[in-house]
């Protein structure tokens, strides 16, 4: 039978251990049978027997496309997009734009066609030598400083020189909500504002569903913000989108990571369920970022439920000029100029910190899921292998007793079946206590393995202000500019650094059996997680002080709360005074007088606090001073939790030893039932 060749129209993924084969869309396939089934997948590919006349290329235009004046082509095809065919784009597998994310193995970082072509244009226009403009100069004398030829090296691709040396131009129509940088002290570098109104978002409901007439499969899940309660569905091709936007938009905050792909097994229920635990850690450090939580594209991930926006917010998304270094103009940082000394030291104190982090977080993974793989596998074997052992003599009683009843039968198989029964709560603490451990390391490894590429990038912005510096013909003015854009890095770099924690953990779950060495068990881990994640205190207080701070003060029973809590730790605001000016109840309240409540005064009266003064309120926030006390609170229970559990074990000990003595009594005492409840049968 002839063959010929087709082309295949459709990606198709083969079910695994099947006959089925994966095919591509655009591959080239010999067809050697066509009785077997339909060939709807494919056409036909016609063979010439002269190849086409070519014409030439034409010859390179002179400047034309690559002035900003010129208009670009538009890439056809854009709106025909099915809801879930993002692959299908007009795109092609490139060098990252500015990923500074080491991705999960699998993962392709894709760009469209007119995303690079942008990316080249604004890089090969630049000169050799770049002149700075008259209203930034004064004058048009002298350059800034030779920019780098090479548009790969890292400072251009991450747009970081362009945005120092100011030829980054202002974007009209930034986002509305712009990012705000705080400096409460000149020895520390800043604070993002925080969250005024903090949300949550779960996911749940993973489940296997179908297009194109059954041709692709793939498992959808279902997110619920606590701000909207509208679900959303969402594949994990989605979550990898969004990954790559972050990535290119946010390349000077670390980027929490996304679980690694999985081809074969991905439908099975236990796969499943760890990727939602794991994709719900994402989401749960994204919804805690003071930034991330609150950008254009992850908003319109949580909430967009109609195709059309949806298509327009992804261009909106893919064409965002506000990425990588030119973000930070629409960062509102602080004016006051940072001191050299106070970057340079710290940049190297800070790597060799997140070296030693990341090697220990690494460590610590390794441990846990060796710990995992044991409690599953060996502590339950050797436990049962035990149990069964105990559980076989007592059965051997039972030969000696002639079936009968027999106490030492019954004690010795209760031996056995404990054994037995530990052996499966090693099993299950396994999953409840190692791998849940597993997962949130995961997320903070992910973290700490991008930093050194974040503080790398602060690097090269103090080094190119210094190559600023020592050029005589800089005028002060431009020099100027380029120290406050060297800031703006320094800030918006150091802010996300200082406020990466680690990610909360769950209370531990245990199983519902009860015991003594349950609640040993219980206590001993609840010991361990409050020692482990105690530096998340000032986070989640931070969280909720700010809720009933800035929203509820003066609208329900928590203000009489929020005043005994200023009066008598002798602070005010949740981080400082000035929150209050963000609060509803100064927002809500045109003709209020005060810009603090009473209650922040040192001495306290009616409408003292209309003046800020540091002579007539208090300038400390509560959040420091509440996480203080509630830290050492921790401190007891975790005291008290160990005390206890050793009590018991000291407990448990002497009570199977005064056991062992009264049996032992007993048997001296009545000789006739020796011989009967002997554990060695006569």
């Amino acid at each position: 039978m002839s063959t010929f060749k087709a082309r295949v129209l459709y990606d198709f993924q083969g079910e695994p251990n099947t006959a089925e084969m994966s095919i591509t869309a655009g591959e080239l396939l010999t067809v050697t049978r066509t009785d077997v089934g339909d060939e709807a997948y494919v056409e036909k590919v016609e063979t010439s027997s002269k190849p086409p006349n070519i014409p030439p290329p034409a010859p390179p235009s002179q400047p034309g496309w690559g002035f900003p004046g010129q208009q670009e082509p538009d890439q056809g095809g854009h709106d025909d997009d099915d809801w879930d065919e993002w692959d299908d784009d007009n795109t092609y597998e490139s060098p990252p734009y500015s990923n500074n994310m080491p991705k999960a193995e699998g993962n392709t970082q894709r760009y469209t066609s007119e995303q690079n072509h942008n990316f080249t244009r604004q890089n090969t226009q630049q000169s050799d030598n770049v002149s700075l403009s008259g209203s930034m100069m004064g004058d048009n004398k002298g350059t800034i400083t030779k920019k780098s030829y090479n548009i790969f090296s890292s400072a251009v691709r991450s747009g970081l020189e362009g945005y120092i040396l100011g030829l980054t131009k202002e974007v009209s129509g930034t986002a509305a909500r712009k990012p705000h940088i705080y400096r409460d002290s000149d020895d520390q570098l800043g604070r993002w504002e925080v969250l005024s109104n903090p949300y949550t978002v779960q996911i749940a409901s993973p489940k296997k569903a179908t297009k194109m007439g059954g041709l692709k499969s793939f498992i959808a899940y279902t997110l619920t913000p606590s701000f909207s309660n509208v679900e959303v569905s969402r594949r994990y091709k989605h979550f990898d989108w969004l990954h790559d936007r972050l990535n290119e938009k946010f390349n000077l905050i670390a980027i929490p990571p996304l679980p690694d792909k999985q081809v074969s097994g991905r439908y099975e229920e236990m796969f499943i369920e760890h990727r939602r635990a794991q994709l719900q850690e994402f989401i749960n450090y994204m919804c805690r970022h003071p930034v991330l939580s609150t950008c254009d594209v992850w908003i319109h991930f949580l909430t967009c439920t109609d195709a059309k926006q949806w298509k327009q917010g992804k261009r909106n998304a893919e064409r965002d000029q506000l990425i990588g270094a030119s973000f930070c103009l629409c960062v509102e940082a602080p004016e006051k100029e940072i001191m050299p000394s106070l970057v340079e030291v710290k940049i190297d104190e800070n790597l060799k910190y997140v070296e030693k982090m990341d090697q220990c977080i690494k460590n610590l993974m390794q441990t846990a899921q060796d710990q995992q793989k044991k409690c599953i596998n060996m502590y339950k074997r050797e436990f049962t292998r035990v149990g069964e052992a105990f559980f076989a003599l007592g059965s051997a009683f039972e030969y000696n007793q002639q079936g009968m009843y027999s106490k030492a039968s019954v004690d010795v198989k209760n031996i056995g079946s404990t054994y037995i029964m530990i052996g499966k709560l090693y099993e299950e603490q396994g999953k409840m206590d190692w791998l849940p451990l597993f997962d949130q390391l995961y997320i903070y490894k992910g973290i700490t393995s991008n930093l050194p590429n974040v503080l790398q990038m602060q690097k090269m912005a103090e080094q190119k202000k210094k190559e600023c510096e020592r050029n005589n013909q800089l005028p002060q003015v431009a020099l100027t500019d380029v120290r406050r854009r060297s800031d703006v890095i320094t800030y918006t770099k150091k802010t996300p650094t200082t406020a990466v924690t680690m990610p909360y953990s769950n209370n531990a779950k245990v199983p519902s059996e009860d015991g003594c060495c349950r609640v040993s068990v219980i206590k001993a881990v609840l010991y361990a997680y409050q020692f482990v994640f105690m530096h998340n205190v000032a986070e989640d207080v931070n969280l909720r002080l700010n809720s009933s701070f800035l929203e509820n003060y003066n609208r329900n029973s928590k203000t009489d709360s929020v005043d005994f809590i200023q009066e008598n730790l002798h602070c005010c605001g949740a981080q400082t005074f000035s929150d209050w000016k963000y609060s509803r109840w100064i927002k809500g309240s045109p003709g209020i007088k005060n810009k603090v409540p009473d209650s922040c005064c040192k001495t306290p009266e009616f409408l003292c606090g209309k003046r800020d003064h540091p002579s007539n309120i208090y300038y400390a926030g509560c959040e420091e001073r509440l996480a203080v006390i509630l830290k050492v609170s921790l401190w007891v229970i975790c005291a008290v939790s160990l005390g206890v559990s050793v009590l018991q074990v000291i407990g448990v000990v002497f009570g199977i030893k005064l056991f062992l003595k009264l049996e032992a009594d007993d048997r001296n005492y009545n000789p006739s039932t020796n011989g009967n409840e002997s554990l060695i049968p006569p």
